[in-house]
């Protein structure tokens, strides 16, 4: 049985270190009409792939073996425009948590749960966290004066910082 619709010609990244697995995901992958679908067992390869076509999805296993994680790849594909699944066999309230912002399935896949959850991902926005930029967020505009900063007593004791003695007011009132 083919399903037609809008996963159909897509291009997908499958990472996953079981081969049997990924077998089996190629195949419900080749039933749903994904045409090109790309494999790596490792990190490595993944990047690989990733850095020479055009991805319209990646399915992600959450944990490779010796403990590698997928999740840093997923976000950098997302940044990309990549649709991100990921999937996994542990502890799935830990794993959902740990890819949180993308979709995430658990693994045993059957054909309906994986078009589902591939459907999901093609709607859903994934909640990107930025990583922070230190260097641009960190520095003030040059051509904006900026009131000095002192250190004042709050009514606590502690210092507290102000950007001038009008913003303080009277620590009585």
């Amino acid at each position: 049985m083919k399903y037609d619709g809008p996963l159909t010609g897509k291009c997908v990244l499958l990472v996953e270190d079981d081969v049997s697995l990924a077998n089996d995901l190629e195949n419900l992958l080749g039933t749903l009409g994904y045409n090109d679908i790309y494999f790596a067992s490792d990190l490595i390869d993944a990047h690989k792939i990733a850095a020479t076509e055009k991805l319209d999805v990646a399915l992600l296993d959450v944990n490779l073996g010796g403990g590698i994680k997928t999740v840093e790849l997923g976000r950098s594909l997302a940044r990309k425009g990549v649709r991100i699944l990921f999937m996994s066999a542990f502890n799935a309230e830990d794993m959902a948590m740990a890819t949180r912002g993308f979709e995430f399935v658990e693994k045993p896949l059957s054909l309906p749960r994986l078009k589902a959850a591939l459907q999901r991902a093609f709607v859903r926005r994934p909640l990107i966290p930025r990583k922070p930029d230190f260097g641009d967020s960190m520095q003030i505009n040059p051509q904006q004066p900026q009131p000095p900063r002192t250190k004042k007593a709050s009514p606590m004791g502690s210092p507290k910082l102000s950007a001038n003695r009008e913003d303080v007011g009277d620590l009585n009132s």
